[in-house]
């Protein structure tokens, strides 16, 4: 039985072997020669209507024919066209064939459909597992990164510090008698100090800075390509921008310690960490309110 499918511009698209056994071509040559280039008589084919069929009777040409058994072979054809698909058959049992042949392209279709369902429901799960994702690396409460995230940062930008030899700082933060206004104003005043604090460091930062919710009421500050003095500058803003909040039904004065620290030459992420703590113990130790 001879297959081929070609499209509405009579470009053949798809065969089976048979047809292909029967002509001197390639493979590769076949698919792509519009259907006529075949024949002997450069004829137009009578493309049926949608779901009709119509039987034609061709003779193909001497020089593209590969067994002497076909030479001159009246093939009697039928056309059939489902959804701007033709496909053409010697069979002489058209019935059912053509049965057959529309259940095919029912069956492929609802394959394309299938397979469309299936991307788009792959798109939205990315787009789930990306919220996910990102849900995994933001405090819950102020909205900024967590410290899962901070870590994951502050290791991948220690690495580069360290590969191209550049500067980054660290600072740490940490609210002043943050307790007293919890037990004074209660914790929902105290949710509204943190959220305002987290507010603050993201309109304050850089793009490629991060400042992140380490616990309680506990920040930290990545600082790439940033020397101690800038940083120094970059807390006093922000120790200022912490002074001058001012939140309803809250009359407590706000305010924060402050620890520094610049990589140093040799320096592990723990030991930097370790130095940027005590810094900020150091102020605490002091009074508080203390860079």
């Amino acid at each position: 039985m001879v297959i081929v499918i070609f499209d509405s511009n009579l470009i053949i698209q798809k065969y089976n072997k048979a047809f292909a056994e029967m002509l001197i071509y390639s493979e590769e040559e076949i698919k792509g020669l519009k259907f006529s280039e075949l024949l002997e008589k450069d004829i137009e084919l009578r493309l049926p209507h949608q779901g009709s069929t119509s039987k034609q009777v061709f003779k193909f040409k001497r020089e593209v024919i590969a067994q002497e058994k076909w030479l001159g072979f009246p093939f009697n054809c039928y056309i059939i066209n489902e959804d701007n698909m033709f496909l053409l058959s010697g069979s002489y049992q058209l019935p059912e064939r053509e049965k057959y042949f529309k259940e095919l392209t029912k069956l492929n279709n609802q394959l394309t459909n299938t397979t469309r369902e299936l991307t788009q429901k792959n798109i939205e799960l990315n787009k789930t597992r990306a919220k996910i994702e990102k849900l995994l690396r933001t405090d819950e409460l102020t909205g900024i990164s967590n410290r899962r995230a901070f870590m994951e940062f502050l290791k991948k930008i220690y690495s580069l510090s360290k590969r191209h030899n550049s500067s980054l700082s660290m600072v740490t933060v940490d609210l002043d008698n943050f307790k007293i206004i919890n037990d004074t104003f209660g914790h929902q005043a105290g949710d509204e100090v943190l959220k305002a604090v987290g507010n603050l460091l993201a309109d304050n930062i850089r793009q490629e800075d991060m400042a992140a919710r380490i616990g309680g009421d506990e920040f930290s500050v990545l600082l790439p390509e940033t020397k101690q003095e800038e940083a120094i500058k970059f807390a006093k803003r922000f120790k200022l921008g912490i002074e001058e909040l001012s939140l309803d039904g809250i009359s407590h004065e706000l305010s924060a310690s402050f620890g520094v620290a610049e990589l140093r030459d040799e320096e592990s992420i723990g030991e930097f960490l370790r130095r940027a703590d005590k810094n900020l113990y150091r102020a605490k130790d002091t009074n508080r309110n203390k860079m």
